[in-house]
């Protein structure tokens, strides 16, 4: 749903991709075995489809009710997953 999110506040969805890639394994200080598609990194892949449909987002923390909700337009969902190698998850109508 962070892909969502991002979307719904306006983040262009490339740069979305890095703020969920390359940025944080920067910023833990991996960014020399992951974080981008490159010979020699671990490559992790997530595959998305844009579906367009009204979507409620939350972050509010457990028993806060009065925090808003906020809806968005677009759903990125996961599709396929791909972790050293493997097919990790594979959505029935991919």
């Amino acid at each position: 749903m962070q892909v969502s999110k991002y979307a719904y506040i306006g983040i262009p969805f490339e740069k979305t991709i890095e703020l969920c890639t390359a940025a944080p394994a920067r910023q833990l200080g991996f960014a020399h075995q992951i974080g981008s598609l490159t010979v020699g990194h671990v490559a992790d892949i997530a595959v998305f489809k844009p579906i367009c449909r009204e979507t409620i987002f939350g972050d509010r923390p457990y028993g806060v009710a009065d925090q808003q909700l906020i809806t968005g337009d677009t759903v990125y969902k996961p599709m396929l997953t791909i972790k050293n190698g493997d097919i990790v998850y594979r959505d029935m109508l991919f």
